[in-house]
């Protein structure tokens, strides 16, 4: 995570000095506020800009790789289902962005000392994600409402990419997709459902689908935290997950803050069962 919030810094100060930002912005302090609007106007959730990208990696990258790494260790996903396997446990992810679930599954794995590979495949339709991650490997660009292939898939993360594609009205062609791709997904596997715990988000929608198309639900979590707003967060029955800080290094003299503190997330995790 370190390396790749240095390469994030790098790149916007590069962009920005060199006069590569748009109109309505002209400055570090615009470039905040367009990306905290993208999360606040209907429509406005997008990722084209590889400015945006950089200070949205900055800002929420390392409590998005601490969210997941703390539903890990609260759900006990990997020590009750994988531990003991010699092969690789194949991971994809869908609208993976920068890879917050690779860094916090192989964190995790690091930490606990398990005895687990992973082979991950993440995948977003937004190739400036790679100038993010600096691999060449991480993500693979693709569109995955042009379908995607779940087959031999042991752990399939969904994260926070269903409310994206309810701001771009693009939420009920993605189910429709991912109906179809279930049936290639192995009896056993795991889905996990990473969001907003919003119901105008598609928290609730998505769980309806879910259960009427062979996914089981094994677990639902919530962060118990206020909101900006200072509102409770919504518990449905879901378990709370009691750690809510940042487990990421921050490069030391580093010139921002990045969120200190999980946002309002919901974790169901599902498991297929015919």
């Amino acid at each position: 995570m370190i390396n790749i919030l240095n390469h994030s810094d790098q790149i916007q100060q590069n962009l920005q000095t060199q006069g590569q930002v748009c109109t309505q912005y002209v400055d570090s302090a615009g470039c905040f506020s367009c990306l905290r609007s993208n999360f606040q106007t209907q429509g406005a959730d997008t990722y084209n800009c590889l400015i945006k990208l950089a200070l949205y990696t900055i800002n929420y990258g390392p409590i998005y790789v601490s969210e997941i790494y703390h539903f890990l260790e609260q759900s006990q996903l990997l020590e009750n289902n994988f531990t003991g396997i010699v092969q690789s446990i194949n991971v994809m992810s869908l609208g993976c962005g920068f890879g917050p679930d690779d860094i916090a599954l192989n964190k995790y794995r690091n930490d606990k000392q398990l005895d687990i590979n992973f082979n991950y495949h993440g995948y977003d339709i937004e190739p400036f994600w790679n100038y993010i991650t600096n691999t060449g490997a991480l993500p693979i660009s693709h569109d995955i409402l042009a379908g995607f292939d779940c087959t031999s898939v042991n752990i399939l993360f969904i994260n926070k990419l269903f409310s994206t594609l309810k701001n771009n009205s693009l939420d009920s062609q993605f189910l429709t997709i991912f109906q179809i791709a279930l049936q290639s997904l192995p009896v056993g596997s795991f889905v996990i459902f990473n969001d907003i715990n919003n119901i105008n988000m598609g928290r609730d929608d998505f769980n309806t689908f879910a259960v009427s198309n062979s996914l089981q639900v094994v677990g639902k979590y919530f962060f118990n935290v206020q909101g900006t707003n200072g509102s409770p967060a919504y518990n449905s029955n879901y378990t709370a997950i009691s750690s809510t800080h940042n487990i990421c290094q921050i490069p030391q003299n580093f010139t921002h803050t990045p969120k200190p503190q999980v946002n309002q997330t919901v974790f169901f995790l599902y498991q297929k069962v015919v």
